[in-house]
């Protein structure tokens, strides 16, 4: 689907001289909110952060002033990941309790989009394929099992769950099953995802919003009223 394509994929050109990966979103200004920080890329590639005043809440998520030449940024509760001009990705260390691996994305290449989960981190590579760092403990319920994924042009990881648009319009998830959030198998013309928690949700062709259901109340604050959305 051309349309779906040209507004969600992020078209890739590779540079020979300085083998610079170029994105739609290269060296513009993004915010991202984080469950204990915010963080802002500059157009200078540069990064800031807010300060975390709460000892017990800071794992390095906000240790991101050294960084440079930076095209995309994501954080969540534990850690911030940065992807760089080179397709490189850089991330804040945790080495804490919290530290499933996450981080541990300093050998992927090729990379032009990344997103960062509360106990894993996924990367798309330009091929469409996808990658994830390893969770080898209690926090694993299969969020990073997305190795045989293609034609994938957006990933967004959340705390258990990972969804991922393709070409096509239609959406993969892969993680916690049981409540509902990786049910989008039947969801079309998606041309923008995005991941809570609890639930995921997709932006359709024609502006209006779709979102999976919550199945445990107790967990359900209203954040899949989005059915009557439009012209988003």
């Amino acid at each position: 689907n051309e349309n779906i394509s040209d507004t969600a994929s992020a078209k890739i050109e590779q540079k020979t001289e300085k083998e610079t990966v170029k994105t739609e979103n290269h060296n513009l200004p993004q915010i991202e909110a984080g469950v204990y920080s915010t963080i802002a890329l500059k157009k200078d590639g540069t990064v800031l952060s807010t300060t975390i005043h709460k000892s017990e809440d800071n794992r390095g998520q906000n240790n991101v002033k050294n960084w440079e030449n930076i095209i995309q940024v994501s954080s969540n509760e534990y850690h911030t990941v940065g992807l760089k001009d080179d397709g490189s990705v850089i991330s804040t260390s945790i080495n804490t309790s919290n530290d499933t691996g996450q981080a541990e994305v300093d050998r992927w290449t090729d990379i032009v989009q990344v997103s960062a989960g509360t106990w894993h981190t996924v990367g798309l590579r330009k091929d469409g394929t996808v990658i994830s760092t390893f969770i080898d403990d209690m926090y694993d319920f299969g969020q990073g099992d997305v190795d045989d994924w293609t034609d994938i042009i957006q990933v967004c990881a959340a705390w258990d769950h990972t969804i991922g648009l393709k070409t096509d319009g239609t959406v993969v998830s892969i993680g916690y099953e049981k409540d509902g959030r990786c049910s989008v198998s039947g969801w079309r013309d998606i041309i923008a995802i995005s991941a809570g928690r609890f639930h995921s949700i997709g932006l359709r062709k024609d502006g209006t919003v779709i979102s999976t259901e919550i199945l445990d109340k107790k967990e359900n604050f209203g954040q899949t009223e989005v059915a009557e959305w439009s012209n988003v």
